[in-house]
């Protein structure tokens, strides 16, 4: 309950923006079995506590172990088709929205960052190309839709995610030949739910209120469920689109190699793992809260 407590309102102030981030890192696999480790030696080396060495070494193991992770991550990339809407063709999309990964931000855009050379990284540069090409699409119709992406700023790191929205900008602008008007960035309190808050004003305003939005959902395949059901939740028609899926389809590897290799513990498999945990948490919180 204090970690559903302190998740409900992480990001919307300091207070508990900062007990997140010290809980964050403990609510996973790596996390829980450094915490057991540290209390198996917390009276001395000479009087380890041998059973959570063990429990510890297990939890680690298991997790690092590939077929583990990625049964856990699988079932984060599968989409409910079923629940996403199929638009007539008289229909038309409002927006194309973009979303980077949120543990990723919310890891990294917290704290201060002096880099004097900022540069898009290679998964936000896929789904820029991917929306730009999902915009032409749609540039026939009598309705353009906007591409919509987020400044996941905060006190620390303005200055960083100016640059680096202007990176955005002039990329989709110069490289991808897309209309500078056409191009939004909103702002963000670091969450998708705020996300889906502030792109549903922006499309009130820029429609009419009566209007049915629907728009185009770019994001991470491990946190597309969560983020379907939040912005679907906000009144808007949505069509999801993963990207940066994770899980290797079964039919491109050889049976042989293929069990050879998900048995074999990595540190990729236990990042993996950890992802998952905590995208399982958000998902649960999200749940609780009705976002």
């Amino acid at each position: 309950s204090v970690i559903v407590s302190i998740f409900s309102g992480a990001y919307e102030n300091s207070l508990t923006r900062g007990a997140w981030i010290i809980v964050a890192p403990f609510i996973n696999p790596f996390g829980f079995s450094t915490l057991l480790i540290a209390s198996s030696i917390s009276e001395g080396i000479d009087k380890v506590k041998g059973q959570q060495v063990a429990a510890a070494l297990s939890i680690l193991l298991i997790s690092s172990t590939p077929i583990f992770a990625y049964r856990l991550t699988s079932q984060l990339e599968k989409i409910d088709t079923w629940q996403s809407p199929l638009l007539s063709r008289q229909e038309e999309i409002h927006a194309i929205i973009v979303l980077e990964d949120e543990n990723k931000i919310n890891t990294l855009s917290t704290r201060p960052i002096n880099n004097p050379s900022i540069n898009l990284e290679a998964s936000l540069l896929s789904s820029l190309n991917y929306a730009a090409n999902l915009y032409k699409e749609q540039s026939s119709n009598k309705i353009i839709p906007s591409i919509i992406l987020f400044e996941q700023g905060n006190e620390y790191s303005n200055q960083e995610d100016s640059q680096k929205s202007t990176l955005i900008q002039n990329f989709l602008e110069n490289e991808k030949d897309i209309e500078i008007d056409n191009i939004v960035m909103l702002s963000s309190s670091l969450t998708i739910h705020s996300n889906a808050i502030s792109a549903h004003d922006y499309l009130k305003v820029k429609f009419p209120p009566s209007s049915i939005y629907n728009i185009i959902l770019i994001s991470p395949a491990t946190q597309i469920n969560r983020a379907f059901s939040t912005f679907r939740n906000s009144d808007l028609r949505v069509i999801p689109k993963p990207t940066d899926i994770f899980t290797i389809r079964e039919s491109e590897r050889n049976l042989f190699i293929k069990v050879i290799e998900d048995f074999i513990p990595n540190s990729e498999a236990l990042m993996l793992t950890n992802r998952a945990f905590e995208e399982y948490l958000k998902s649960f919180i999200y749940f609780l809260k009705g976002w």
